[in-house]
């Protein structure tokens, strides 16, 4: 018993350390232009989709207005979706700053990041958001290899329901920039169009552009190849690696849907082709224009990039 209560005074004096530490660096960040947290800005251009997993809503870019911030901590726009207030969540640089000050036992560590992002179990859209074990940690997997950061994972509820989870990754390039990594929103099949990704993604744009972050980076599964290329994302095209991957899937895709297209369609898949061949990648078509690829129904462009396995970035 004396142990149990030895580790919780342990945890909870690490917290108070945390937080009155994240109190002085918001001060100084608010009373200073350069400082990290910024202004929450009356308008941002956001993203819709499901990236890693599957769509929700189609991959549409939307303006939102600034409008009431109402007891939920939602703003609601006749034009998009609802954005979520999350200006209580400490931005990326002071988590990934506080990082090593957590505990190194598993549970407690988790304990201490959800106390600190506990202002993002909030609703988004019709559902609601509850954090799942996030942590911190010194080898943490992202798409570009192992590195030292934090995964926030996150499971979506409709009342006691869990219909769906997302996990998102914060750390630093080798250039000191603040990268999130979305590497998965899903949500079952009979949650999806309901509004949650789409306030869900507008909600952390504008979170990470409080915070300073310098770009969303993802690999995309199932249908996030068709949605994401439509809404600002284009190949990671600074690491030859991932570009090469993201080449070879759209390759392979479309020696898997030629067969099933037109004449008129297999002209357009063979001009792709051969634009991959040989050529310098500033050369290659975007990704947004082959997602955009007109021509039998669904569209020539969502066929070939639906089911893609593509890395993706957007600058924020």
């Amino acid at each position: 018993m004396q142990s149990s209560i030895g580790a919780m005074a342990a945890v909870l004096k690490r917290l108070s350390t945390a937080m009155k530490s994240l109190a002085t660096h918001r001060a100084a960040a608010v009373s200073h232009p350069a400082g990290e947290l910024h202004t929450f800005s009356p308008a941002v251009r956001s993203v819709d989709g499901t990236g890693h997993a599957r769509v929700t809503e189609a991959g549409q870019a939307f303006e939102h207005a600034d409008g009431a911030i109402h007891s939920t901590g939602q703003r609601h726009s006749d034009s998009g979706p609802q954005l979520v207030d999350l200006s209580s969540v400490p931005p990326v640089g002071e988590l990934l700053r506080l990082g090593p000050g957590l505990s190194r036992e598993l549970g407690a560590m988790s304990e201490e990041l959800t106390h600190l992002l506990a202002g993002m179990e909030r609703k988004f859209g019709p559902y609601h958001l509850k954090l799942d074990n996030p942590y911190y940690g010194e080898n943490v997997e992202t798409i570009r290899g192992k590195t030292v950061g934090i995964r926030v994972n996150s499971k979506i509820f409709d009342g006691d329901n869990v219909v769906g989870d997302t996990s998102v990754l914060f750390y630093r390039d080798h250039q000191g920039r603040l990268v999130a990594e979305h590497y998965r929103i899903s949500l079952n099949r009979d949650a999806q169009r309901k509004g949650f990704a789409a306030s869900f993604c507008a909600s952390m744009d504008e979170y990470y552009r409080r915070s300073g972050v310098d770009r969303i980076e993802m690999e995309t599964m199932r249908d996030g190849g068709a949605v994401w290329p439509r809404s600002g994302f284009e190949f990671i095209n600074d690491n030859p690696k991932l570009l090469e991957k993201s080449v070879r899937s759209i390759e392979g895709r479309i020696e898997k849907i030629r067969d099933t297209c037109s004449s008129a369609e297999q002209q357009k898949l063979d001009a792709i082709a051969e634009r991959f061949k040989g050529r310098d990648p500033v050369e290659y078509p975007s990704a947004n224009e082959l997602a955009s690829l007109t021509g039998g129904d669904p569209p020539l462009g969502q066929r070939l990039m639906k089911g893609s396995v593509v890395y993706l970035t957007k600058a924020i």
